[in-house]
């Protein structure tokens, strides 16, 4: 993929972007919150997505959050397009939950609008006890085997997710996360051009689709009202016709046009039976 310096990539004034996946309670917001060096006290679980921007060495970065809930990630998908890269987070002491992640790791880097692309994975909460070393996680989720069978840049750093508190503690940003971070943004730019390209494509691809979607919706909305008004002129024509009769008086205009009626559909019958 052809190469582009980051201060190319600044001069183009637009932030690039970096979805962050993985399953629920995998840590996913605290690993934002922590590139945006923002507190951590309380981080809710997110549902749906939430988006913010973060400067890395003065260049915006947009950071889309995904819900990592197992009915949401269906709904990944919808973000690929956007994405130049990925950071896949999971927590490191469940290993319940690495056959999961593994099932989830592959059909990911299966996607056509996520392959070739580098994810940095995250193997996160490296505070407790229970949790995996690098070559466990390695092994158990065939990483390699994975990201060469997919022709994907990936890296994969243990780490604690922590950032500054309002209490003033743990203001060190993990160096794990820094310097993978790090790598992603410095591939990302390296392969800019190729990368851009292909995002452009997509994003145009799925902006047509939607258009297309909207006008069919429009014109399907369009054909029922027509449809509705017409069987509502035909009700209040019969309705008039019912009033006249219930009132007793007929202008002209409608005395001689049903009168008109009348006399077809009677010649009709004579015809018949002759």
């Amino acid at each position: 993929m052809g190469a582009r310096s980051c201060k190319g990539a600044a001069n183009s004034n637009k932030a690039i972007t970096i979805a962050i996946l993985g399953l629920d309670n995998a840590g996913k917001t605290t690993t934002a919150r922590v590139l945006e060096k923002a507190p951590v006290d309380s981080v809710a679980p997110t549902i749906g997505f939430s988006q913010t921007e973060v400067l890395h060495k003065d260049e915006r970065i947009k950071l889309i959050d995904l819900g990592g809930g197992e009915t949401f990630r269906e709904a990944w998908r919808h973000y690929y397009d956007d994405a130049y890269g990925f950071v896949y987070v999971l927590d490191s002491s469940q290993e319940s939950r690495l056959g999961e992640n593994r099932d989830v790791l592959k059909k990911l880097l299966r996607e056509e609008k996520v392959k070739g692309k580098p994810i940095l994975i995250l193997a996160n909460k490296q505070d407790k006890p229970e949790a995996l070393d690098k070559n466990a996680i390695l092994e158990d989720l065939k990483i390699e085997r994975l990201v060469n069978e997919n022709q994907t840049l990936c890296r994969v750093e243990l780490c604690t997710a922590t950032s500054l508190s309002r209490s003033g503690k743990n203001s060190k940003i993990d160096d794990s996360i820094r310097h993978g971070f790090d790598w992603l943004i410095k591939v990302v730019y390296e392969n800019y051009d190729a990368l851009h390209e292909r995002v452009e494509k997509d994003v145009q691809k799925r902006n047509e689709a939607e258009q297309n979607s909207r006008r069919e919706r429009q014109e399907r909305v369009q054909k029922l009202r027509e449809e509705r008004d017409r069987q509502e002129g035909t009700e209040n024509g019969n309705d008039e016709d019912d009033d006249a009769m219930k009132n007793g008086f007929v202008p002209i205009g409608q005395a001689v046009k049903n009168a008109e009626v009348r006399s077809g559909a009677a010649t009709t019958t004579i015809n018949g039976d002759i």
